[in-house]
């Protein structure tokens, strides 16, 4: 049966109503160095963030990839070893980057619906350098217990090093609470922004680590971290992108800051979940983060044939996944200007397709 609902769910995540209409060339952007905004949006996040003092951001106009492949060559060095948790496509990544840039490294693969809330099996790893983790693997919306990690990592002395893309703004990231050394956060995926952005925080405790300067890379955090060289790195975020960060993060902070954020994307998925409770699908993973729903389909039923279904039928976008995993489940986003009567909406009609 069709229904009249068109909701657009899972594709986008338009979080910066702002920057259709911002003027670059209004007097905001020009009575304000770079620097003064950058410095600004700086205290702005390491407040929410609860980094420790000291700690630094590297903003930079690159994908969340590059944020990843950079982090490694400046805090692993080639005779060194890392963990890498693979739980999916994103912690994979990590393991792909140290392979490729020859950096000494071991995987683990954790079970399924094991989030590393017992670390006991990484103990023997404890001869390690870093951890490298996503904090939420969204090819399976499954998400770890950083605080688990990090207690591993300082008992160990390792670097806690985090992915925590599709995690900002959606559930909680606290840098001293979950001990994490190094947090990368590809804001263009997050808050669908239209240029590369991705955040770098460092803790005192990673830039004492950082790895010398011994091969031609334009990415040296050193670099960066110098007042005297920042102007002119090459990989230095857009002004544009800055004014929008700034001014997102400054809304954020007037309505009742980062964790109202947080607490309105968890109703969301909570809604969700229980709106499609009685349908036959199943959680993909018991520790889901509230960024993202996974389902796989019961008695039968495609994933791909749902997805394509709930678009033709219904005017409904969904995330379908891209790999061997087409067909076993699709995923629901919740974050990003999802509002309750769009969630709503969708519920409907997920169950109109289903009874």
């Amino acid at each position: 049966m069709k229904s009249n609902v068109i909701v657009q769910h899972g594709t986008s995540r338009n979080f910066l109503p702002f920057a259709a209409n911002f003027n670059p060339q209004t007097s905001y952007a020009q009575e304000r160095s770079l620097s003064e905004i950058i410095d600004n949006t700086e205290q702005l996040l390491l407040q929410m963030l609860n980094a420790p003092p000291l700690s630094k951001i590297l903003f930079l106009a690159t994908s969340g990839v590059t944020a990843m492949e950079a982090s490694i060559l400046n805090l692993v060095a080639p005779e060194q070893h890392a963990l890498t948790i693979a739980g999916g496509k994103s912690g994979q990544q990590f393991a792909d980057i140290c392979s490729l840039h020859q950096r000494k490294y071991s995987v683990y693969k954790p079970a399924i619906n094991d989030n590393l809330s017992s670390t006991d099996k990484l103990s023997v790893y404890r001869n390690h350098n870093a951890l490298l983790i996503s904090g939420h693997e969204t090819s399976t919306c499954h998400k770890f217990s950083l605080e688990a990690t990090g207690d591993f990592c300082r008992q160990a002395e390792m670097l806690h090093i985090v992915d925590g893309t599709s995690l900002f703004l959606s559930d909680e990231l606290d840098m001293q609470a979950q001990k994490i050394d190094t947090l990368m956060i590809d804001y263009q995926t997050d808050e669908a922004s239209s240029s590369e952005l991705s955040m770098i925080i460092l803790t005192p405790n990673a830039i004492s680590q950082l790895v010398p300067e011994t091969l031609p890379l334009d990415l040296w955090f050193s670099d960066y971290l110098s007042y005297d060289k920042y102007a002119y790195m090459p990989h230095l975020a857009k002004r544009l992108s800055m004014i929008q960060l700034e001014k997102r993060l400054q809304l954020l902070q007037k309505n009742n800051g980062i964790k109202a954020s947080i607490a309105y994307t968890k109703s969301i998925a909570e809604l969700f979940r229980k709106g499609i409770s009685n349908l036959p699908l199943k959680l993909e993973s018991r520790f889901m983060a509230n960024a993202m729903t996974a389902l796989t389909p019961l008695y039968g039923h495609s994933a791909s044939r749902i997805v394509s279904d709930l678009e033709n039928q219904y005017g409904l976008s969904l995330s379908p996944c891209v790999d061997e995993n087409n067909d076993n489940f699709f995923r629901i986003s919740h974050s990003g200007n999802t509002t309750i009567s769009e969630t709503k909406r969708l519920i409907a009609a997920m169950q109109d397709y289903f009874w």
